[in-house]
């Protein structure tokens, strides 16, 4: 497991060495993605980032309205 920021630098790095590589149209993240890093939600350091602990309930960051609900919800 690593952080969002770290998972993040990897995947530019990718983006910007990797450039003759087959695969390099796919070395992006996206755009809620980049959000949640600008907010520095970076998972287990901060205790929040795609998933985020509310007590003993697990919430997941839902991307079309960019707020958490309970992860055994469905949609």
């Amino acid at each position: 497991m690593v952080g969002l920021d770290v998972y993040s630098h990897v995947v530019n790095t990718m983006r910007d060495k990797l450039t003759m590589n087959a695969w390099h149209g796919y070395f992006a993240l996206p755009v809620w993605f980049n959000k949640l890093i600008e907010e520095v939600p970076l998972g287990q350091k901060t205790k929040r980032g795609v998933y985020k602990k509310v007590g003993k309930e697990i919430h997941v960051l839902d991307v079309a309205t960019h707020t958490y609900r309970l992860s055994r919800q469905g949609g």
